[in-house]
């Protein structure tokens, strides 16, 4: 099994209660003080902590390289071949094993955390819409095993399905605001929800520990591989919805904090990222911040270091 000690983390030989001043700190310290960082203390250290492993430091550049390349090719061998080439159920395997063989805990938490906080946030788009007819989803997995067939559809897929209905729903609805700020008192905040992971914590039966970057390369290659190449293309568009949750999270809000980070604009420039994997890990950063400022909203906590989760 490929694994460090934790006494070898980077992340973990800074003492957050030291009492003196460093003048030559590590940027893992100003990570976990940063009061503008829209992020929780939990998430902070489990973030410090993911990207501190090994795998980051020496097996991210080498999987990046090779996952990217890979990506290219099958991609244009699926353009030209006069053949579907895809394989739900082989998806699903991979996506179960993966997880749970080959992720960090750090890393299988934020993976969790992203699919309730993305459902969380499409239920209090669709809660405070005042539409009737703008339905709400159920995806909080918590454990490996629900990543693979949910319903005849593969989690991952679903995931993206959700956000592309939400605005198909949206639209379509003749009661739907996005339009008018909602004021404090008025705004249902009760979708915040965030179940507790299932995630072995220890690693005892993982083959390896990896990161969630080097994570993400690997899950985005099998989704290449094993997607209907339209379908793909849709999953890897919707990351540009981004923008539009952003804009009705700050009209209903009144806070204009959220239209700041979204890193793709114009949701109808059709494309493939260049690098999928860096832009899915971009929007799980932005539904971090996401919804930690939405709680913060709730509790009126100015400083996101004060918050619980």
């Amino acid at each position: 099994m490929l694994d460090e000690s934790s006494t070898k983390n980077a992340a973990d030989r800074f003492d957050p209660k030291k009492p003196s001043r460093d003048d030559a700190p590590s940027y893992f310290d100003t990570i976990r003080w940063d009061p503008t960082l829209h992020l929780p203390k939990l998430w902070r250290e489990q973030q410090l902590k993911d990207q501190a492993r090994w795998s980051r430091k020496y097996l991210f550049p080498l999987v990046k390289v090779i996952c990217w390349t890979l990506i290219k090719i099958t991609r244009i061998v699926k353009r030209v071949s006069p053949f579907k080439i895809y394989s739900w159920k082989a998806l699903n395997f991979l996506s179960i094993w993966f997880v749970n063989r080959c992720m960090s805990a750090e890393s299988q938490h934020m993976l969790f955390r992203h699919f309730a906080l993305e459902a969380s946030v499409v239920n209090f788009i669709a809660d405070n819409s005042g539409a009737t007819d703008v339905p709400k989803v159920d995806l909080y997995p918590i454990d490996p095993d629900q990543l693979g067939d949910v319903g005849g559809f593969n989690a991952t897929l679903l995931h993206d399905c959700n956000m592309m209905n939400l605005f198909i729903d949206l639209g379509k609805s003749r009661d739907a605001n996005v339009y008018d700020l909602i004021q404090k008192e008025d705004i249902d905040f009760s979708s915040l929800i965030l179940p507790e992971a299932k995630v072995e914590e220890d690693g005892g039966k993982r083959l390896m520990n990896l990161d969630l970057e080097t994570s993400l390369y690997i899950m985005i290659m099998f989704l290449v591989f094993l997607f209907d190449e339209d379908v793909a293309e849709s999953a890897a568009n919707s990351l540009s919805l981004d923008e539009g949750v952003l804009t009705i999270l700050s009209t209903m809000t009144g806070d204009t904090q959220y239209q700041n980070w979204s890193p793709y604009r114009y949701t109808n420039h059709v494309f493939w990222p260049n690098d999928p994997a860096l832009g899915l890990h971009k929007h799980m950063l932005i539904f971090e911040y996401t919804y930690t400022r939405l709680l913060m909203q709730k509790d009126g906590i100015k400083n996101p270091l004060d918050l619980e989760v």
